[in-house]
């Protein structure tokens, strides 16, 4: 008997050792593109170390632009980063160039090829047109139990105002205060020389340019400076600055063609009171050399040259760099800004302008959602992820706590990695932002506006697709008969009518009602 209880403790010693063998020796398993393993990481809670057991999947994430050339060098240490933290991921990140962007994404869909996150910008193809497609994973549960940061961080109102049929399929890039487009920029030097008021009409905006252009020393003479000549109002930025002025404000001009108000009202922007003023105030401008008198065929060399000289002093504003080209005495804390109305709400015309999807095809969705948890958990995370390895890629600014100044290469005069991709998946209050230009601004753009409203048509995107030979005449007409008008080289009172009646026999009329159908049933599906 105490012959075969010496040989069972030896078999069970024996078998402890292989079990311990076994769980501390790496395996990994292939399962298409993707590579896991159990690894031994370090993961700090509450200030202590411990340690965890982690599966560590590869993560693809699918972005626009060619990568720089050393990516993979910071790359390393993200994924280091984050095997020493325990998310069990490694990051792959595939730039695509931009030129084919949008044909490649499709193509990856098409062909079912495996990855996981994919960028989305609203202003080019916008998520409703992937969740139509069947494209994206239905992320509301996966937030809930894989990113309690990110479901603390995004507004409320971004996830309520996403939503499709109650549930989310994108998760939103809050990095930058849209709400900023509502305030309207001046060079307080400028305005101190001439004894100028800050404008409280659409007149006194144009008063502040005769002052200053009767006596101008600079090189060129102030003007508002447009980049193009065209009939979209929200492209002319005329709707989230001049309309605060107007009695029927909050609206929003969006798609061109449609004046929307925030209880979900549809009009024809053309037709309305607003435009008529809009027009008005153009026109007046126009008469008097304001506005560039051949604006009808500049181009946008044109515009970024004049801007160069940094002459500009109200609504547009020049880099601080260019502004001290011809003005050497021109400081950080020279541009100012204001807003009309200010007892009226700020609209963000925009309610989503970026965003994340996650990939039908992906078999590990709730990684995207673990590396975002992750990246916006912490400012050395997301320092690393955004800009790069301090000191090679980028610098602090001593004299700014969010400040940052991008370590250019002395051979090729760029940064060797992707700095500054917080439009593509970043958190506002962790943005670095480069302290050599206008204080003012960053001041504005980089912290959440509480205050700040969603348009309810924010994240809505118009399909034109069963009235699309009448929404491509009515571009067409537009371009033609209403761009003379809206940049003021012709009067509203001698042109409006011809144009007008060209614009509803072309199809406004039917544009108006599809877009107010689409919106209403928008607004529904988000309840």
């Amino acid at each position: 008997m105490k012959r075969i209880s010496i040989l069972l403790l030896v078999l069970l010693l024996l078998f402890s050792l292989v079990a311990c063998q076994s769980t501390s020796t790496s395996t990994t398993a292939t399962s298409g593109t993707t590579k896991k393993s159990e690894t031994s990481a370090t993961t700090k809670e509450s200030g202590t170390t411990t340690t965890a057991s982690t599966e560590v999947i590869t993560m693809k994430y699918v972005i626009p632009g060619d990568l720089m050339p050393d990516e993979s060098k910071v790359m390393d240490l993200i994924n280091q980063k984050l095997l020493t933290d325990g998310v069990g991921i490694k990051l792959v990140r595939e730039g695509i160039p931009w030129d084919v962007w949008a044909d490649k994404v499709n193509l990856k869909f098409t062909s079912g090829e495996e990855f996981d996150m994919f960028h989305i910008m609203q202003d080019w193809i916008p998520y409703n047109n992937y969740y139509s497609r069947g494209a994206l994973v239905d992320v509301t549960d996966l937030i809930d139990e894989y990113g309690p940061v990110v479901k603390e961080k995004v507004p409320e109102a971004m996830w309520e105002g996403s939503k499709i049929g109650g549930r989310n399929y994108i998760i939103p890039t809050f990095w930058i205060e849209l709400a900023v487009d509502t305030n309207m920029f001046y060079r307080a030097d400028v305005f101190e020389k001439y004894n100028l008021e800050i404008p409280k009409t659409a007149e006194d905006i144009l008063d502040c340019f005769r002052t200053v252009r009767a006596d101008w020393d600079g090189v060129n003479l102030p003007i508002l400076n447009f980049s193009q000549a065209t009939y979209d109002a929200a492209v002319l930025q005329l709707s989230p600055t001049l309309h605060r002025l107007y009695d029927t404000y909050p609206f929003i001009v969006k798609d061109q063609f449609f004046q929307i108000f925030q209880d979900g009202t549809v009009k024809s922007w053309f037709e309305s009171a607003e435009f008529k003023q809009d027009c008005a105030f153009m026109n007046e401008a126009y008469k008097d050399g304001i506005i560039q008198p051949d604006i009808l065929s500049v181009n946008f060399d044109w515009y970024n040259n004049y801007m160069a000289n940094g002459d500009a002093f109200l609504w547009q504003f020049p880099t601080l760099t260019q502004a001290q080209k011809n003005n050497p005495d021109v400081t950080a804390d020279d541009l100012k800004s204001f807003r009309f109305a200010e007892d009226k709400p700020a609209i963000r015309n925009w309610g989503i302008k970026n965003c994340n999807g996650i990939s039908v095809t992906s078999k590990h969705p709730e990684s995207a959602i673990k590396f975002i948890n992750w990246l916006w958990s912490d400012q050395d995370n997301y320092d690393l992820y955004m800009y790069g390895i301090e000191g090679t890629h980028w610098k602090r600014d001593p004299n700014n706590e969010r400040g940052m100044v991008s370590i250019l290469d002395a051979t090729t005069n760029q940064n060797n990695y992707q700095t500054g991709d917080d439009w593509k998946v970043g958190y506002i209050s962790m943005v670095r932002y480069d302290t050599t230009g206008f204080k003012a601004y960053n001041d504005i753009a980089y912290v959440e506006d509480k205050k700040a409203e969603n348009s309810v048509a924010g994240a809505f995107f118009f399909d034109a697709t069963s009235i699309a030979t009448e929404y491509a005449n009515v571009q067409a007409e537009a371009a033609s008969v209403l761009t003379p008008i809206v940049m003021g080289v012709q009067a509203y009172a001698d042109y409006y009518d011809a144009a007008i009646s060209r614009m509803k026999a072309a199809g406004l009329d039917k544009l108006v009602t599809e877009y107010q159908k689409q919106l209403t049933a928008f607004i529904a599906a988000q309840k």
